[in-house]
């Protein structure tokens, strides 16, 4: 299928502001905040901020495309990229809306605190809250999905592990969607990709943004790769390096074009073969398309066409 005219714009768009080092933590929050204001998002839909156990959300309900009869209910915790430095619940409202829409639950789309102001593990911590408060709120882990977007993704699995070590009940279902989930940038598709992503996410933007989020000289994030991949203080922040058997079934999407594309297709091979027992992994390969792109539901034919896939694969495992 040829890319939409709108995916080019988007792509024409990206390629015209590529991320310059002297870009300031501030410059590229701002950036992020121009970008998410007065977004469309699909008519009836209703938003309301809210604590959730200390984590600022918002529930997002859009009426459901499918008839009640069909729809899988229950809730759908949603989890924002941004590098772990930017990013916001703001930003998220089109995406959060159409995967309420899609999934037929209502969604909680979290804000949890941002590097390097708060480093690891703070949104591991308010991830974990957030999910705490679900289940005190006496939602079912049975009813919960958890997912999230790039950065977010990671922060699913990070959950999902949290949950393990501290004898949580865990979630139903986990949707990664173009997950960061290597904190030492091994994959060879940042140079398979290089050239196909026009996205930001270079080897040398997630060092820097990996520096931040973990509160090293970024120095030590590009010489000391293995011992940041060995070191089980940091298992929450590169799942990759950490998997383990007993998670529950994993949806893995992810664009042909990332260079972040090995981070999906590791964890879902390590996933699979992990000792102990392999893990249920649907790994969705989208030809032509970049990181990130399921965040544009509002303008882009793709990314509406990837959150249904969401919306049945949650229905086919949960209904």
């Amino acid at each position: 299928m040829p890319r939409s005219d709108e995916l080019l714009k988007l792509i024409a768009a990206k390629r015209a502001n590529p991320y310059s080092p002297s870009k300031s933590v501030a410059h590229l929050r701002a950036e992020s905040l121009a970008a998410a204001t007065d977004l469309p998002l699909p008519e009836g839909t209703h938003v309301e901020s809210l604590d959730a156990g200390g984590t600022p959300a918002d529930w997002v309900v859009a009426p459901s495309s499918s008839p009640p009869s069909s729809s899988c209910g229950g809730v759908f915790l949603f989890i924002h990229g941004g590098g772990y430095y930017r990013g916001s619940k703001l930003a998220s409202r089109p995406i959060a809306a159409w995967l309420s829409q899609e999934t037929g639950r209502r969604v909680l789309s979290i804000d949890y605190r941002l590097a390097p102001e708060h480093p690891y593990p703070a949104a591991v911590e308010d991830t974990l809250n957030a999910y705490r408060w679900l289940l005190l709120r006496d939602h079912r882990p049975a009813d919960i999905v958890v997912g999230g977007v790039s950065a977010g993704g990671g922060l699913a699995l990070a959950l999902l592990l949290r949950c393990q070590d501290e004898g949580v009940p865990l979630p139903a279902l986990a949707i990664l969607m173009s997950p960061w989930t290597d904190m030492t940038m091994s994959g060879a598709s940042f140079e398979t990709r290089a050239e196909a992503d026009p996205s930001s996410i270079s080897r040398s933007y997630l060092q820097k943004a990996a520096a931040q989020y973990l509160n090293l000289p970024i120095a030590e994030i590009e010489s000391n790769a293995t011992s940041i991949a060995d070191k089980t203080n940091y298992k929450y922040a590169s799942p990759l390096h950490h998997v383990v058997s007993g998670l529950p079934p994993l949806y893995i999407q992810v664009g042909d074009c990332e260079c972040l594309l090995d981070d999906s297709v590791e964890f879902a091979r390590k996933a699979r073969a992990v000792e102990g027992g392999g893990n249920d992994v649907t790994l969705d390969v989208w030809p032509d398309l970049i990181h990130s792109w399921q965040m544009h539901p509002h303008r882009l034919p793709e990314a509406q066409a990837a959150i249904r896939k969401v919306g049945e694969y949650c229905k086919s495992r949960l209904s």
